[in-house]
C-alpha cells in the first residue's frame, strides 16, 4: 500500500496529507 501512497503523493504532490490518512482511506475502500 505504501507504494500506491508514494505514487499518489508523487503525482499529486500533496505533502500536506499525512500517510495515515491515505492508509485509512485505502483500508476503508478495501473493507467496503
Amino acid at each position: 500500500m505504501s507504494l500506491v501512497l508514494d505514487l499518489l503523493r508523487g503525482s499529486l504532490r500533496i505533502d500536506l496529507i499525512p500517510s495515515w490518512i491515505g492508509t485509512y482511506v485505502v483500508t476503508s475502500f478495501l473493507m467496503a
